[in-house]
C-alpha cells in the first residue's frame, strides 16, 4: 500500500459520533482562514505547482490560485495551504488537525460531484473526525449559497447550493468506511416502557456518543439492545451499562471491538428503489455478514466485521460504478 493510500485509509477510517454535527461550529471558518493565511507559503506554492504538472480532470479548485484540477490534487494543495501556518483547528478540545485533510477533501469532492447540502453533511458526518458543518447547516436552513474560492483570483471556486429538482441526481455519491467504532450489547433487557431511556440517559450524561441502535424483537418479555460507540469510549460504556443492567434487571453486557461500518450515501437513493437491496445482495455475495443496519433518506449504513470493511467498501464502490469517475 502506497503512502497516499495509507493516508487516505487513515482519513476515511476516522470516526466522529453523529452528535458532533450539531456541536462543531468553528472548524470550517477556521479552515478557510487557515487556507488564506497559508496561500503564499512555499508548501502551498509547491503543491499547487505539482497539481499543474500532474494535471487531471479540471473539476475542483485550488484556492491559492484558482487553478482547476482533479479533486485529489485540489484537496492535496488546499490541505497544505490550510495547515502550513499551524493555525488550523485551534479549538481547545482538538487533539489533532483533521480540518486540513478532511475539509479540503470534502469541498474538492463536493465541487467535483456538484454535491447537495445533505450529501455534504452525510459524507462529512461519517468520514470526518471533527466536522465543521454548523455553517453548512445554517446555509442550508436559510437558503444561502456556500462559496469557497481563492481570495486572489476571480475564478469561481467551489459552490455548494440547494439541490435543484431539474438536476440529474447520481443515485450514489460515495461509499465511506469507518473502523473506529465498537459495539455494546445488553442482553435480557426487560421489555417495559422507560427502559431504553434508563439505558441511554446515563450514557448521555457521561458524554458517551452513541451512534447506531438496534433493539431485537421481544421474546417472553425480554429483549436485547445493541449500540455502537467510539472504541475509545467502549470501556466506560461497558462500565455504565453494567451498572444500569443491574438496576433494571437486565442480563449480560458484552462488547465487540472487531466491527466497523460502511455507509453508502446518495441523494438519488430517495427516488430510486432497490438501493438497500443491492447493498445487501452485494455484501451477501462476498459472504460479508451484517451485524446492524441504519438508514436515512440518503444513507444506508451497515456494521460488519472490521476485517471485511475494505472488501465491502471496494465491492460497493464498484457495484455503484463510482470507479468510473
Amino acid at each position: 500500500m502506497s503512502i497516499s493510500q495509507q493516508l487516505s485509509k487513515f482519513i476515511v477510517e476516522s470516526k466522529v459520533p453523529q452528535e458532533v454535527k450539531s456541536t462543531s461550529k468553528l472548524y470550517l471558518l477556521d479552515w478557510i482562514g487557515s487556507c488564506i493565511a497559508g496561500t503564499n507559503s512555499d508548501p502551498s506554492k509547491i503543491t499547487s505547482k505539482i497539481a499543474q504538472i500532474l494535471g487531471g480532470h479540471p473539476k475542483s479548485t485550488i484556492l491559492s490560485n484558482g487553478l482547476k484540477t482533479s479533486a485529489p490534487l485540489a484537496a492535496f494543495s488546499n490541505a497544505a495551504a490550510s495547515h502550513v501556518v499551524e493555525m488550523d483547528d485551534l479549538d481547545r478540545t482538538s487533539i489533532s488537525h483533521p480540518g486540513a485533510p478532511i475539509i479540503s477533501t470534502a469541498f474538492a469532492v463536493s465541487e467535483e460531484i456538484n454535491a447537495s447540502f445533505d450529501e455534504l453533511l452525510e459524507m462529512t458526518a461519517v468520514g470526518c473526525p471533527k466536522p465543521a458543518m454548523r455553517s453548512v447547516e445554517g446555509a442550508r436552513s436559510y437558503g444561502v449559497k456556500l462559496h469557497v474560492r481563492s481570495a486572489f483570483t476571480w475564478e469561481p471556486g467551489t459552490w455548494v447550493t440547494k439541490e435543484e429538482n431539474s438536476m440529474e441526481k447520481p443515485i450514489i455519491s460515495a461509499v465511506v468506511p469507518d473502523t473506529s467504532q465498537s459495539k455494546v450489547t445488553v442482553s435480557g433487557v426487560p421489555d417495559n416502557p422507560g427502559v431504553a431511556a434508563a439505558i441511554f440517559r446515563p450514557l448521555a450524561d457521561s458524554d458517551v456518543n452513541v451512534d447506531m441502535i438496534v433493539q431485537n424483537t421481544s421474546d417472553e418479555g425480554v429483549t436485547d439492545i445493541s449500540f455502537t460507540l467510539p472504541t475509545e469510549q467502549m470501556e466506560i460504556g461497558k462500565e455504565i451499562m453494567t451498572s444500569v443492567a443491574s438496576e433494571i434487571g437486565a442480563g449480560e453486557v458484552s462488547t465487540d471491538d472487531s466491527v466497523g461500518r460502511v455507509s453508502v450515501i446518495g441523494a438519488g437513493m430517495a427516488s430510486n428503489p432497490g438501493v438497500a437491496a443491492t447493498i445487501f445482495e452485494t455484501l451477501s455475495s462476498e459472504s460479508i455478514n451484517i451485524h446492524m443496519i441504519s438508514t436515512s433518506a440518503i444513507r444506508v449504513s451497515c456494521v460488519v466485521n472490521k476485517a471485511d470493511i475494505e472488501k465491502a467498501t471496494n465491492i460497493l464502490h464498484h457495484v455503484f460504478e463510482l470507479d468510473k469517475g
